[in-house]
């Protein structure tokens, strides 16, 4: 995701609008057995303060995920904030700074793909009362029940 700093560099100080799509690969979403579904956008404003550029804003993501309870597919809307300073690579003294850009753009990529990976809770449920599985028989109690006996009985 690449944000033009031309209008931004020739007016320093200034929070300038933007709108784009999260391009984000599957395969980072894989250990929280979720995929992208769909258009998935981060909105928000940025600004050149003559030594930096703040990128701040809000994203929304539709993902398909695997419940972790009882394993059943659903659609789960995350959405998150995102708020990161980009130093001039030419500039740049530290070597542990993160981000950065160079010349007339900024590449966001690696920051909002940190802040989701940061914020996308690492376990989802389908819904806040998900019965999940019987641990004896795995049947989805959901959907079904079982004539297993509880333990706790």
């Amino acid at each position: 995701m690449e944000l033009s700093l031309n209008l931004a560099k020739s007016h320093p100080g200034s929070w300038l609008n933007f709108k784009t799509e999260i391009l984000i690969d599957d395969a980072l979403l894989s250990n929280r057995f979720c995929k992208k579904d769909g258009f998935s956008y981060l909105s928000g404003e940025l600004m050149f303060d003559g030594k930096e550029v703040i990128v701040k804003g809000q994203g929304e993501l539709m993902l398909d995920c695997v419940c972790s309870r009882c394993g059943e597919e659903f659609k789960y809307n995350f959405i998150f904030e995102f708020n990161s300073a980009f130093l001039d690579k030419t500039d740049a003294k530290d070597e542990d700074e993160e981000y950065y850009f160079k010349g007339d753009s900024v590449n966001i990529d690696k920051a909002v793909v940190d802040t989701i990976l940061i914020n996308l809770p690492s376990v989802l449920i389908c819904k806040e009362d998900c019965k999940g599985l019987c641990p004896h028989c795995f049947t989805n109690l959901n959907r079904f029940s079982c004539n297993c006996k509880n333990e706790d009985e």
